[in-house]
Formats: C-alpha cells, sequence, structure tokens
C-alpha cells in the first residue's frame, strides 16, 4: 500500500486534497473544511481553476460539491506546480494563452498573485499585476511597520500607497497588518487614505478580511464604555451607601467634566429641584458642625486641587475656580441654585459660551459682567417659553 493509502499517524493534521498541505499558512489558504469525507481549505476551493461553486454554500463544501471536487483532483493530477514542480497544481494563470499552474501555498515563495475577491482571480509571476504608481523610494527608505529597508524600486515585495506615493512597506507587513486591521479599520498608515489603497491592495493580492479588527476581539475595549456607578465623593451622605443611586434628584450620579469621578448630586454640594436633604439627625449630633469651603459651581468642587483648576473666585454671589471660569462652556453642572427650574435647562445646554468676555479681568467676574450675565439668561430664558 502507498504511503498516501496509507493512514495519518494519530493526532496527524489532516492534508488539504487540493493543495496536498496539512500545515498551510491559514491566513492566506483559509479555514480547513472536512465533510463528506473530503478535505480541503477555503480559499484552495476558490482559487480552483476548474470548479464552480453553486448557487447555494450550504450544499457541499461551502457550495462546491464533493463530485466536482474529486474531478478536479484528478484532472489536476496531471498537471505541475511552476513553483515546487509537484503534481496536483488546481490554480491556472487566468492570462489568456498562459499554461502555468500552481499550489495556493506556494504563490507567495513564486511571486504569483491570487485576487482575494470575487472572481478569485490568479496570476503567474510572468502575468501578475504591476502597481501603475509611479514613484521610486528615497535611499535609505524603510518599511514603516517593521522599519526594516526596503528595496530600491517597486517589486513584488516592496510595495507603496498608491494616493500619497510615500508610504513604503514590504509585501509580508502590510498583508499582517490587513489581517489584524480587518476590512473596516485597514488604510494607508500614514495618509489614511482608504479608497485608492483599499483597491491597489486587493489587486496586489493582499488578502483583506471582512471583519472588524483584531483588538475589539473579546471586548477588549468594553471598560472605555463603562460608566462609574459609585459616588466617589469623600464623605457620602446617602442611607443605602455609595453603591447605590437614583435615575433623578438629589441622589442623582453626576460626571465631573474631567469624567474621572462621578458624585451624587447631594453629596456634590449641588441642588436639584427637589429641597436640600440632610443627614440624619442622630448622625450630625455625634459630630461637631462642619464648617464647609463653598464649593466651585463649575465642577462642585470645595476641595479641588488648585494646581489644576485654578484659584477660587468669589464675587457677586457665584463661586468659581478660575480655570472652571475659563471653560465656561461646562456649566452642565453648574447650575446656581438662585436660578429659577427653566434658566437652569439654559445652564445645562452650555448657554454661557456665548457671554462677551472682556479684556479687562478685574472687570466684573474675571471679565465677565453681571449685566451680560443677566441679558443672556433674560434672552435665553424668553426663547424658552417662546
Amino acid at each position: 500500500m502507498s504511503d498516501r493509502e496509507e493512514e495519518a499517524p494519530e493526532g496527524r493534521e489532516p492534508e488539504c486534497l487540493l493543495c496536498r498541505r496539512s500545515d498551510a499558512d491559514l491566513d492566506i489558504c483559509g479555514d480547513k473544511i472536512q465533510k463528506h469525507g473530503i478535505c480541503a481549505h477555503v480559499f484552495c476551493l476558490y482559487f480552483a481553476s476548474i470548479l464552480d461553486q453553486q448557487g447555494n454554500e450550504r450544499v457541499g463544501l461551502q457550495g462546491f460539491l464533493p463530485r466536482d471536487i474529486l474531478h478536479a483532483v484528478k484532472r489536476a493530477a496531471q498537471t505541475s506546480c511552476c513553483i515546487c514542480g509537484q503534481s496536483g497544481a488546481t490554480i491556472s494563470c487566468c492570462e489568456t494563452d498562459c499554461d502555468l499552474s500552481f499550489h495556493l501555498p506556494c504563490a507567495k515563495q513564486g511571486g504569483c498573485v491570487t485576487q482575494f475577491i470575487p472572481p478569485y482571480s490568479s496570476y503567474c509571476p510572468a502575468h501578475s499585476p504591476q502597481q501603475a504608481v509611479e514613484a521610486t523610494p528615497e535611499p535609505g527608505t524603510e518599511c514603516l511597520i517593521c522599519m526594516e529597508p526596503v528595496e530600491d524600486r517597486k517589486t513584488f515585495n516592496t510595495m507603496v500607497c498608491p494616493a500619497c506615493k510615500t508610504t513604503w512597506f514590504h509585501r509580508d507587513c502590510i498583508q499582517g497588518q490587513a489581517l489584524r486591521s480587518g476590512f473596516s479599520s485597514f488604510q494607508c498608515p500614514i495618509c489614511r487614505n482608504r479608497p485608492a489603497f483599499l483597491g491597489e491592495m486587493f489587486t496586489m493580492g493582499i488578502r483583506i478580511p471582512f471583519r472588524p479588527p483584531t483588538w475589539e476581539e473579546n471586548d477588549a475595549f468594553a471598560e472605555l464604555l463603562d460608566r462609574h456607578r459609585r459616588c466617589d465623593a469623600s464623605e457620602c451622605f446617602y442611607p443605602r451607601g455609595r453603591q447605590e443611586a437614583e435615575e433623578e434628584g438629589p441622589w442623582e450620579l453626576l460626571l465631573c467634566s474631567c469624567a474621572a469621578e462621578v458624585t451624587l448630586r447631594h453629596c456634590s454640594g449641588l441642588r436639584g429641584r427637589d429641597p436640600p436633604l440632610t443627614r440624619p439627625m442622630s448622625d450630625r449630633e455625634e459630630e461637631p458642625p462642619e464648617v464647609r469651603e463653598p464649593a466651585c459651581q463649575l465642577c462642585g468642587r470645595s476641595e479641588a486641587d488648585p494646581d489644576i483648576c485654578g484659584e477660587k473666585i468669589q464675587i457677586n454671589g457665584l463661586c468659581f475656580h478660575e480655570f472652571c471660569r475659563v471653560s465656561c462652556f461646562m456649566f452642565r453642572q453648574a447650575v446656581p441654585a438662585t436660578l429659577s427650574s427653566s434658566v437652569r435647562v439654559l445652564f445645562s445646554t452650555g448657554f454661557a459660551s456665548h457671554l462677551p468676555l472682556h479684556n479687562d479681568d478685574p472687570v466684573g467676574f474675571q471679565g465677565f459682567l453681571p449685566r451680560d450675565i443677566q441679558d443672556v439668561v433674560s434672552r435665553e430664558a424668553q426663547k424658552v417659553r417662546a
């Protein structure tokens, strides 16, 4: 009995019937399918020149009938690969009157181009497409991905972005980048062009999987979408504890403008629609009266770092940190308690960004005149009522 007729040793990977490889690169040849007694790589099936796919991919192997596969293998037994010289080459060059054939795993080694988009065309080294862009790398140019030198001209292994014409890379390097990025994120690493870049890479035989990038798999960045769910105030007054909160009212969680902390509305010193709540009398009687610093009406902090927020300024009944005032459009958490509910809505929408700033800081509140604040409040309140 010949070696091929003997059963493979236990634990050994079965070989693809079309390329006759058991350890081929799955990133290029695709996953291995075993069905109906046949084992084949997905792309070995798609690139086989004499195989026709049925309309329904559920039939056979990805839509290829088992009898058609066996017939193609039988015919390919008489054809030698132009790269490795072994028989069984099922992929033929698409150029008219060219009779060269090869195995899919041999394609890159021999300079053949296989285009991983329908109709899955293949080309031998002599007829492989070339980049039409007119560009030559400067002496000492390095691959942008591996930082190793590239060749002094465009070749099968040295490629350039067709859009910016200055980004050079090795074929293997850009192929690895395509496999990691997927179709949704693959682009030129420098100019970020997508239409021309994708079209060129597909034409030149780069496989670009139609999937999201690998760095987004397994919810790798899911924690970035998590919101704070506990009160970070130095002293939390909620009877049910820091871990609890309500949808609205004094026990509503408010996110700081820097997104670093979150506090309950009552614990931050900000007043909402509901009357202010106090700690239970039993708790307050156990402690001496506490004198609290006034809280900044923008960030809600009474003990913020002055190196970050600036000095605290109190004028005209308002209390703000200097740098919080500079970012006055962030009035979302800084509603003066004396304002009506309709005007507080205006603060939450950021109308304060329209306040005129006078060059003379000592004027009014760090250059904002009280009358200007009142005019804007009045004008915007009329819009709300309208």
